[in-house]
């Protein structure tokens, strides 16, 4: 062999060097950029239901049903908000995994996986230098726990993949709509892109409002691309806002009196909502100092918190004043050296300062009531401080050196470690509410939406003396805070002393008259002490203040019963189920009315929709148990009534029956063991 044709590279070897790396095509990427995600949110798939979720998942019977499935559509108010792409995605998760909290969890993150891999392509598509670090921080970033971690926030993240979708859709169109202005050229009709565009914007909106901001973003990208408008391009943007602005009217006018992200309590009313009567001024303020907030939260994600402390907002304040003027006058600035550094730090500041926009501080939302910022309010801005930075340190690397470039990328893949680290830290706050509420003290120990909630989980759980504490701690800070109040008037309840537990309530009407925990609260008092009439006119006012609310009903539905005026109960028990056909008590009464009345198989379908909700209901298993032993389903009976001694096995009169049906199937050892335990005996 001579030496020519051993230094010559053969045809097939250039082959093999031209061909390109399979770890480096768009789908392993793709699949790289979902199992980084997975990674970095593994804790989070064994979280349990938090805040809110009560709302949107555990107690939203909407969730049960297909008949729930089109109220979710078409019955604005039947669901905590008119989200009706993300409850349909919640309806589904609960066909698969019913109330196990996993699958709605590893939903979140492929989800948010997903929204990262899109927008790598968008970024790519856009030429933004280091498109795929950029997409793998927005990954992994712990500012976005928040939104993944927490199982409400699917609007999140199914609002963002729609939106970027849509984005895509729209850069098909515009860059269609360029070729087709070009003379002697004949592409496809742009305007299937469009109208693509306008869908995913519509489905975004269906998700979450939040994405209303999308056509004020589109100029901006235009602008960016091309470096000029025209008052066409503004014109392409007048049918989002007509898409947008009946889906604005609907979810204003049916959260209107809804409370929002209201308190949650012993109840599971929505509290009532607190005004926030600030000045046009005062807003500016709050919106100024909200912006650095966010981007200060992006470049040094430290201390974060579910709910942070309440800002003093003064208009008086030369340093609040100089801060807002500050935050307005980057993006003049930015504009003043497009000429120096480019269109980009101007598109990426408009681009984060139009998306928060909703947020900011210049409309009225109910957890402004707690804080005025929140980590899930900037999933989406977060994009243009993520895409700023890394774009400026991937030119920057560009011109550097080899070694220089080496040290780049290993402080890249360094970012993402640590990122991800402090992602997968931050999901243990999210693993059940005590772990929320003590985290968020931890950080906020003035915060009295923390305070009350982990008082009140104290309190279901008997250690009454530690809730008072809390509830103490959140009067101390607010002592108007209604909520604390009615919390209270449980607490002197559950201590039998009804005239203070009455006190408080009627201090937390004082402060909030549509707070219908307070009124059942006295109403269940008034029962008790056998004013009938005082707690039927309690439970009226709950019903009036919250119609949606299926104790208010139910209160008043099982005080007619007793009273005798058994078909205005049943009525009202009816009309629980209509709002939440899984309502356990309501239920469990209708079965036991239809049993008084000789109805077996309607009772018996009313305790096993009981039975499948608390499969430890023991009056239920009880009841049904005694139907089918009537029906000579002794094998059936015994399953009941061994469920019940499973609660309780010194239940006589359980161990009385489940003999009974032995004794039928002929066991009669056993069943005369049970009868001896039935009487007292061993």
């Amino acid at each position: 062999m001579n030496e020519s044709s051993c230094s010559s590279p053969s045809q097939a070897d250039v082959a093999q060097e031209d061909r390109p790396s399979p770890w480096r095509s768009p789908r392993s990427i793709a699949v790289g950029i979902v199992l980084l995600t997975l990674v970095a949110y593994l804790p989070a798939l064994w979280c349990g239901f938090i805040w809110d979720d009560e709302g949107y998942v555990t107690g939203n019977g909407t969730l049960r049903s297909f008949a729930g499935l089109g109220s979710i559509w078409f019955k604005p108010g039947s669901t905590q908000d008119y989200y009706p792409l993300s409850f349909t995605s919640l309806w589904f998760d609960y066909r698969i995994w019913g109330l196990r909290p996993f699958g709605y969890h590893l939903h979140n993150v492929l989800l948010h996986g997903l929204n990262a891999v899109v927008l790598w392509r968008l970024l790519r598509r856009l030429d933004i230098p280091g498109a795929l670090l950029a997409a793998a921080v927005f990954a992994v970033h712990p500012v976005h726990v928040e939104s993944v971690a927490w199982i409400t926030e699917r609007k999140n993240l199914l609002s963002g993949l729609f939106y970027l979708l849509s984005l895509h859709a729209f850069l098909s169109f515009d860059d269609l709509r360029i070729q087709r202005a070009d003379a002697g050229t004949k592409p496809r009709s742009p305007w299937r892109y469009y109208v693509l565009s306008l869908s995913c914007f519509s489905l975004a909106m269906f998700a979450k409002t939040v994405v209303v901001t999308m056509p004020f973003v589109l100029p901006v990208l235009i602008w960016w691309r091309r470096g000029a408008l025209t008052w066409r391009d503004f014109a392409l943007s007048l049918p989002f806002l007509a898409a947008a602005a009946p889906m604005f009217i609907i979810v204003f006018s049916s959260n209107a009196n809804f409370g929002g992200a209201g308190v949650k309590i012993v109840g599971d009313a929505a509290a009532g909502g607190g005004q926030w009567d600030y000045s046009i001024l005062e807003r500016g303020l709050i919106a100024g100092r909200a912006m650095w907030f966010y981007a200060g939260k992006m470049l040094y994600p430290a201390q974060l918190c579910f709910v942070y402390p309440t800002w003093d907002i003064d208009a008086k304040s030369i340093v609040q004043l100089a801060v807002a003027i500050a935050a307005a006058a980057t993006p003049i600035a930015c504009w003043m050296m497009r000429g120096r550094v480019g269109r980009g730090p101007l598109a990426a500041a408009l681009f984060f300062g139009l998306t928060l926009g909703p947020a900011s501080g210049f409309l009225n939302y109910y957890f402004q009531r707690y804080s005025l910022v929140a980590d899930h309010l900037q999933y989406l801005a977060s994009i243009g401080v993520i895409a700023l930075v890394i774009a400026a340190a991937a030119a920057a690397s560009r011109r550097a050196s080899a070694n220089r470039l080496a040290v780049a990328r290993a402080c890249g893949c360094g970012l993402l470690v640590l990122l991800a680290a402090l992602t997968w830290t931050r999901c243990y706050a999210y693993r059940d509410l005590e772990s929320l509420w003590r985290d968020t003290l931890d950080k906020n120990p003035r915060s009295t939406l923390a305070l009350v909630n982990l008082g009140a989980l104290l309190l279901e759980r008997g250690e009454d003396d530690d809730a008072l504490t809390y509830f103490q701690q959140a009067l101390k800070v607010d002592p108007q805070f209604e909520t604390a109040h009615s919390n209270m008037g449980v607490y002197w309840h559950r201590q039998k002393q009804p005239a203070r537990a009455i006190a408080s309530f009627q201090k937390a009407l004082e402060y909030d008259p549509n707070n219908a925990d307070a009124h059942l609260g006295w109403g269940a008092i008034l029962d008790e002490q056998g004013d009938t009439d005082g707690a039927q006119e309690q439970y009226r006012r709950a019903i009036a203040v919250a119609p949606e609310y299926v104790a208010s009903h139910f209160s008043l539905a099982a005080s007619l019963h007793r009273q005798g005026k058994v078909r205005e109960a049943v009525k009202l028990y009816r009309h629980c189920l209509e709002l939440n056909p899984f309502a356990v008590n309501a239920n469990y009464n209708l079965g036991s009315h239809h049993a008084e009345r000789g109805e077996v198989e309607q009772a018996a379908d009313c305790f096993q929709a009981v039975i499948s909700m608390e499969p430890r209901h023991a009056p239920a298993h009880f009841n049904l148990g005694v139907i089918r032993l009537n029906e000579d389903w002794p094998r059936l009976a015994e399953y009941h009534f061994r469920a019940v001694l499973d609660i309780d096995a010194s239940d006589r009169q359980a161990h009385d029956y489940l003999g009974q049906a032995l004794a039928r199937q002929g066991r009669h050892r056993e069943a005369d063991q049970h009868f001896r335990r039935s009487m007292g005996g061993p």
